[in-house]
C-alpha cells in the first residue's frame, strides 16, 4: 500500500470543500436552454460517461420533448 502524504491536509480541504454552499446555477427555465446547456457540456465529459450516461439522457430528453422537461426534473 502507498504512503499517503499530507494526509490530514486533504481531509481538511475535502471538509472545507463539504461547509461551503454553492449551488451552481439556477436551473433552466425553459427546454431550448436546457439543451443548449447540455450541448455546451457534452464534450467536457469522458467518452464512456458520454456513451454510458450522457447520450441515454438526451435522447429521453428528445423524446419527452418541451412538455416532458417539467416531468423529467421531478423525477
Amino acid at each position: 500500500m502507498g504512503e499517503l502524504r499530507n494526509l490530514s491536509a486533504c481531509i481538511e480541504e475535502v471538509r472545507e470543500a463539504a461547509l461551503k454552499y454553492e449551488p451552481g446555477p439556477p436551473d433552466p427555465a425553459d427546454y431550448q436552454e436546457l439543451r443548449q446547456r447540455l450541448a455546451a457540456c457534452r464534450g467536457k465529459l469522458p467518452p464512456l460517461y458520454r456513451q454510458a450516461v450522457f447520450d441515454p439522457f438526451d435522447r429521453a430528453l428528445v423524446e419527452l420533448g418541451p412538455g416532458g422537461k417539467k416531468q423529467l426534473l421531478f423525477f
